[in-house]
């Protein structure tokens, strides 16, 4: 999504689909509407443009926090890495939206030279703040917030960079769970999904939870049992870890489901069932003598 670029619905852009603005969580008609109709006089050019031209009686904080958290912001802060541009935007909305309503407010009073403004009568928006001593978006937060918004990681997956990893513990991916498997399988992703939850009988904990690996996700059973054996405290959202268990498909047409007997965290995990470990080492600047040695 793109504020410069997306229309309210998805739209077609050359060869692909271009994501409609009220896709976004959030964004209703009215703001979608008042942000394609702003950039007809030109693309919004920052934060400061965006509230000066947009409706925000439409386009409130709330819709422009989805914006950012989409990165349909982006385009706002060229050349700026999506890390630090998105730290900026998220940290400047309050600011800079009490300042365009500010101007807003003077200019229907008919106070219109406010801050020396040209011609026009509209002042010039303040130089936007650089960003210094606002700490980068981690990329966990990045996707974790893109996923908020749009129902799914955008820019990446935050598992990506632990793939091998995630191959070394597990017997199976997530995709390739069937009825066929009467073995225990042991998964390795991470926690999308965690609800506690008590029995109706005896009141004990018990969970549900969704694992997800880079091929799809499966539900987590955690009955109370096992729960109290310790696995309850390895319930955490976004924790990447192995779970293990029997496979479950009483639920027809529903797929599988996993009650789990041990969650390990992935480090433990890989003391454990790593099966083998790859090493790779650049060979630029090593010598044969340095190699023997």
């Amino acid at each position: 999504p793109d504020v410069n670029r997306s229309e309210p619905a998805f739209s077609i852009e050359g060869r692909a689909v271009r994501f409609g603005l009220v896709a976004v969580k959030n964004v209703g008609h009215g703001a979608a509407e008042s942000i394609v109709a702003a950039r007809r006089d030109g693309p919004l050019a920052s934060l400061d443009d965006f509230c000066r031209r947009v409706d925000l009686r439409a386009a409130n904080r709330k819709v422009i926090e989805s914006l950012v958290k989409a990165g349909a912001m982006d385009s706002v802060l060229p050349g700026v890495d999506i890390h630090a541009g998105r730290s900026r935007l998220m940290a400047g909305i309050e600011e800079t939206m009490d300042r365009q309503a500010r101007i807003k407010e003077d200019l229907s009073r008919g106070q219109g030279l406010l801050f020396g403004a040209g011609d026009g009568g509209v002042a010039a928006p303040p130089k936007p703040a650089s960003g210094a001593g606002l700490e980068p978006w981690h990329e966990h937060d990045l996707l974790k917030a893109e996923k908020e918004v749009l129902g799914f990681y955008f820019s990446g997956h935050p598992l990506t960079r632990a793939r091998e990893m995630l191959k070394a513990v597990s017997t199976h991916p997530i995709e390739g769970l069937s009825p066929s498997i009467q073995s225990t399988v042991r998964l390795a992703g991470m926690f999308t999904q965690v609800k506690r939850l008590t029995t109706k009988e005896k009141g004990e904990p018990y969970a549900r939870s969704v694992l997800e690996d880079l091929t799809g996700e499966v539900p987590v059973l955690v009955f109370p049992r096992a729960y109290a054996s310790g696995l309850g405290k390895m319930l955490s959202l976004n924790a990447i870890v192995t779970v293990q268990g029997r496979l479950s498909f009483r639920n027809e047409g529903q797929g599988p489901e996993v009650v789990a007997d041990q969650i390990l965290p992935l480090d433990l995990a890989l003391e454990q069932w790593a099966r083998r470990l790859v090493v790779k080492v650049a060979t630029a600047g090593l010598e044969e003598d340095l190699l023997k040695d």
